[in-house]
């Protein structure tokens, strides 16, 4: 799970950097603009994973068998 959170932190660096270049380049750039695309997808995907990994979990320790 840390793993996963340190990826997540990382990513989410990178897209403020990404952020940042575009601001400065007013947004011109269509390579820009579709690698923040894919990175931002890309984090919603690793948020969505770690959501349901934690549901899983917590529905595993509420379990008696």
């Amino acid at each position: 799970m840390l793993a996963a959170k340190k990826s997540v932190s990382m990513r989410q660096s990178v897209i403020v950097s990404l952020c940042e270049k575009v601001e400065n380049q007013e947004a011109n750039d269509p390579l820009l603009k579709e690698t923040i695309n894919s990175y931002t997808h890309v984090l919603y995907l690793g948020i969505a994973s770690i959501r349901v990994l934690f549901k899983i979990q917590s529905c595993g320790d509420n379990q008696d068998l």
